[in-house]
């Protein structure tokens, strides 16, 4: 995995550490760099991206349950009127109060990644936020601090410019405008839709 590799070494260097020859080196400082990054990785994908957010259709196993995908961070029901939930490693029924299902439900699903499948620009942002909090555990100070930070400012302004752009001008066509077409068509008033999302 270079990019994780290239994201640790990076993290060693800022704060005046020995470079790795692997991500999987035992070394303590190594081992520390890995934990933070999986963290912080987790932490900003979870968030939901154009590129780690897909739209796909589970399917009901032989025991009428419905297996999530491994790297499922979370998930939702494109159908607005139905309400389900990850439970352990399958899919669960908050309105029926079930485990068991008798047909697929199609889900907007938020996914874990590895390093060397994220954007650049979006493993930028990941990276810096990894080494201003390695630096901290490392209890460094003064310049690679500063240095670290600016980067990571840039970096989010990079990454948000760039989710903007890929944003579908197309209101109707993104997960809300659906949502809210569908609340439409069974009466609900674009008023109270209106109030509510201001009141959230």
């Amino acid at each position: 995995m270079g990019a994780r590799l290239d994201i640790i070494n990076n993290m060693l260097s800022m704060a005046g550490e020995f470079t790795a020859d692997a991500d999987t080196d035992s070394h303590p400082d190594v081992v520390t760099c890995g934990r933070i990054l999986d963290k912080v990785r987790k932490q900003i994908l979870g968030k939901g991206w154009w590129f780690n957010t897909i739209t796909m259709t589970l399917g009901v196993n032989a025991s009428d349950q419905i297996e999530v995908p491994q790297s499922a961070m979370a998930l939702d029901a494109t159908d607005p009127a139905r309400n389900v939930s990850i439970r352990g490693a399958v899919l669960y029924d908050h309105d029926n109060n079930s485990l068991t299902f008798t047909d697929g439900v199609e889900c907007e699903v938020i996914q874990d990644l590895d390093e060397d499948d994220i954007p650049p620009i979006a493993l930028s942002y990941i990276e810096w936020c990894a080494v201003v909090r390695f630096l901290a555990v490392q209890q460094v100070t003064g310049e690679p601090v500063a240095d670290a930070k600016t980067a990571k400012a840039d970096a989010l302004v990079d990454l948000n410019a760039e989710r903007y752009r890929k944003q579908d001008t197309n209101f109707n066509n993104t997960p809300m405008g659906r949502r809210m077409k569908t609340f439409q068509r069974r009466g609900v008033g674009s008023y109270n839709l209106a109030r509510k999302t201001t009141d959230e």
